[in-house]
């Protein structure tokens, strides 16, 4: 009775070690979309946020470039 038992839980072990193993391979999987899904999150932010750095300091730049203009006309009009 004892070597029955041992060829049925054999299997059994391992089919169900293989299910798991199966299920784990899905998990990881999800979990690498889920951090992939994120990675992009943070890289669009990132974009974003330099895009709009760039945008500032081009208008910043134009800004200081108007009143450079106008301290040399104020310079140049007489009092």
């Amino acid at each position: 009775m004892m070597k029955s038992s041992r060829r049925i839980a054999l299997p059994l072990i391992a089919a169900l070690l293989a299910a798991v193993t199966l299920s784990a391979c899905n998990t990881v999987r999800g979990a690498a979309q889920d951090v992939q899904a994120g990675g992009n999150a943070v890289e669009g932010a990132a974009t974003n946020v330099q895009t709009e750095m760039q945008r500032t300091d081009a208008e910043r730049a134009a800004q200081e470039e108007r009143d450079r203009v106008a301290a040399e006309r104020a310079a140049a009009t007489p009092h």
